[in-house]
């Protein structure tokens, strides 16, 4: 089936390429995992994007730390409940982004925020308080129907809770038998399924549970006795990430009451699952070294992880990837990494296999490049192997020709954001702290 490449500069690429080649194999896409590198700006930390590319931020702001929406190349500043400081932890396909803020009184609220909302706080009416009247309080998670997961605090120190905000009401998470003091709530699906973590007296450990809307039950560990799940997706997979019988804490997926350990990557020791996608993509971070020194961005399909660092083209030279912490139904990516050893949001648009440049369309420069490559062994995408085998050849023209003269939707590049005070936290034993550090 293999042919040789006629002179590509004679051919015009409308009438033959899109016809005769992409007719003569009805494949799919063949091509492995590729994206594009779109700096986001310097960023403190990045919650989450949806459906449409939008994405939930939080970055410097003065003195303090702001929630931001980053929408199509524009960043805008979601302002706060009154006080000095807020940050955003996820938004949906509305558009409403849900997070914390510090109030007028100084104390840390829930808040959702509103595109074109008016009935918020009296200082940024786009933005309301999920619990005016409660104490100190966060949310973490919005479903597409508005419903809201976090955790309210009793207030007096005896406890945390997690809760649902819906409908202006909070409403308490029933849990499994335990006698749990502490529990917070981390991720919601459509269907109003919440997963989250409770701990038992001032233990450090963390037990998983999930709730269908009536009771919640345990969702095990991987032999460590500590489970932390950060979301569910609509297919009821939980991801997150639980310690092992050797005490380390490795990213997991659960699927029917089955936990899989999703590993790590190269020589690591910990790994972490942010979020899952409805066609079950996974990703995080994971270290990559035995001296768990240096963390990288994952994907995973649930069996085999993949260093994000290594599905990128040339063009992202200057990027490390260390963590991505959401992934939309179209495969776009969002995290933190290092731009020139500088702190940055990143997020990454699968490339259009025939993408040779990486400028997020399909064109007759591509053409050329392949051309001049035709054959080569050993060979990269931006070479023109789309389909990962180091060869240039009959399979990779084919998968250029069914997307030629297609164009992704590119989100510019939005680079006029201050540099961050701090660096993004990257190391470990910070994240094992994570869930308990709220309630010191």
């Amino acid at each position: 089936m293999e042919r040789e490449l006629m002179s590509v500069k004679r051919i015009n690429p409308r009438k033959w390429v899109l016809p005769a080649v992409a007719a003569a194999m009805g494949c799919a896409d063949m091509a492995r995992a590729e994206y594009a590198v779109l700096d986001l700006g310097a960023m403190t930390s990045v919650g989450g994007v949806n459906a449409t590319g939008q994405v939930a931020l939080t970055a410097p702001s003065g003195m303090t730390s702001h929630a931001f929406v980053y929408s199509g190349g524009t960043l805008l500043d979601l302002g706060t409940l009154g006080g000095t400081d807020s940050s955003s932890s996820a938004i949906n396909g509305a558009g409403l982004v849900v997070g914390k803020s510090t109030t007028a009184a100084g104390v840390t609220h829930p808040f959702v925020w509103t595109p074109g909302g008016t009935g918020g706080v009296a200082s940024n009416p786009r933005m309301t308080d999920l619990n005016p009247n409660g104490a100190a309080s966060e949310a973490s998670a919005i479903n597409s129907t508005g419903q809201v997961v976090g955790y309210v605090s009793s207030g007096n120190g005896n406890g945390d809770s997690a809760v649902i905000y819906s409908n202006g009401g909070v409403t308490p998470i029933p849990l499994p038998a335990g006698g749990y003091t502490f529990s917070y709530a981390y991720g919601i699906n459509d269907a109003g399924k919440v997963v989250g973590a409770g701990y038992i007296g001032q233990s450090s450990s963390a037990h998983g549970f999930c709730y269908d809307g009536t009771k919640s039950v345990a969702i095990g560990d991987l032999g460590g006795m500590n489970t932390s799940p950060s979301a569910i997706n609509n297919n009821d997979r939980i991801v997150g990430y639980s310690t092992t019988a050797g005490g380390f804490d490795h990213a997991f997926v659960s699927v029917n009451g089955t936990m899989t350990d999703l590993g790590t990557l190269g020589a690591g020791h910990y790994s972490y699952a942010n979020a899952i996608n409805n066609i079950n993509q996974i990703v995080g971070g994971s270290f990559i070294d035995a001296a768990d020194a240096t963390f990288h961005a994952f994907i995973s399909d649930g069996a085999t992880m993949t260093d994000l660092n290594s599905l990128v083209t040339s063009k992202a030279a200057s990027w490390v990837l260390s963590e991505a912490n959401g992934i939309n139904d179209n495969g776009v990516i969002v995290g933190t990494g290092t731009l020139s050893d500088q702190p940055h949001a990143f997020m990454l648009k699968p490339l259009l296999p025939g993408d040779a440049n990486a400028d997020l369309k399909v064109d007759f420069a591509d053409l050329l490049t392949l051309a001049q490559h035709y054959n080569l062994t050993g060979a990269t995408w931006e070479q023109g192997d789309f389909n990962g085998d180091g060869t240039v050849g009959f399979a990779d023209l084919l998968a250029l020709a069914q997307n030629y003269g297609r164009q992704s939707d590119p989100s510019p590049a939005f680079t006029a954001v201050p540099e961050p005070g701090a660096s993004v936290s990257l190391v470990a034993a910070a994240r094992r702290r994570r869930r308990s550090a709220s309630r010191s």
